[in-house]
């Protein structure tokens, strides 16, 4: 299985429109995989 370093480049808590569109806190993380160029990743702040 290869090795693959994540870099947590910022977070920040954000706020996304469901399904519903009813706004929801979330953490957004800004993400380097390897030597990818960033991207965006999203969890949920609460369940």
């Amino acid at each position: 299985m290869k090795k693959v370093k994540i870099t947590v480049l910022k977070t920040t808590l954000d706020w996304i429109a469901d399904t519903k569109g009813f706004y929801q806190p979330v953490y957004c993380f800004a993400l380097q995989i390897g030597e990818q160029e960033t991207m965006k990743d999203y969890v949920l702040a609460f369940k």
